[in-house]
């Protein structure tokens, strides 16, 4: 998964980063495996077992140069991993065994309710109720379960649900994690749709997510 050197030295720089950046998390999805080895168990087993291995290294290099977290995104990809919630409950804990509690979860709302992987029924409320705490961020965007593919609000197909996903995330005392916007416009669409499909999207997504007058203030002030 993130086994080869390059990629290996690619998170490694991109913690430095963070840290001459000031920023306190950085992460993301975390590597595929080959064909040959997911179709293999006992490989792989050993492919995600190194994972973790690199992982705690990864970790720890983020401690040492002072940032704050290291955040794992799920994506909805077999090959991948993690991909189901089971599988991030494994990981996190067995990273947690080994003293290692500055790992989370970043949750694509996408990836979280792929109805290939995940059933006609998936919710973005069973991974927010089983993963809790470790849930530090959200990549926000508009589905219709049947793919992954970021469009915005309005769209005549997405489904997403802002406003459940604000209430679940309040419910789980979830408030305060970064919720991040993220539209793919089509390279077709010309600058002034892209504008407004964003400015839309902000829009529908400001009225869940409401920003007090002394957040915006003190964001200014400082």
């Amino acid at each position: 998964m993130t086994t080869h050197p390059n990629r290996l030295f690619m998170w490694q720089r991109a913690i430095d980063l963070t840290a001459e950046l000031g920023a306190p998390a950085v992460g993301g999805p975390m590597g595929t495996i080959s064909e040959t080895d997911a179709a293999d168990p006992a490989r792989r087993a050993d492919r995600q077992d190194e994972l973790v291995d690199h992982l705690e290294r990864l970790a720890r290099r983020a401690t040492d140069v002072g940032v704050r977290e290291l955040l794992v995104e799920p994506t909805p990809i077999l090959r991948e991993y993690p991909a189901y919630i089971d599988h991030c409950q494994t990981l996190l804990n067995t990273l947690r065994g080994r003293g290692v509690n500055n790992v989370g979860l970043t949750l694509d709302t996408g990836h979280a309710l792929f109805q290939r992987l995940h059933g006609a029924d998936a919710g973005i409320e069973s991974w927010i109720h089983n993963l809790g705490s470790r849930i530090r961020q959200i990549h926000l965007d508009n589905t219709d379960g049947h793919g992954d593919p970021h469009w915005g609000w309005p769209h005549p197909q997405g489904t997403f649900d802002v406003g459940a996903l604000a209430t679940c995330l309040v419910d789980n005392n979830l408030a305060d994690i970064s919720v991040i916007l993220e539209v793919y416009p089509r390279f077709e669409d010309d600058s002034t749709e892209v504008l407004k499909l964003i400015a839309s999207s902000v829009e529908h997504c400001r009225a869940h997510f409401p920003v007090s007058t002394q957040v915006v203030s003190n964001a200014a002030a400082g």
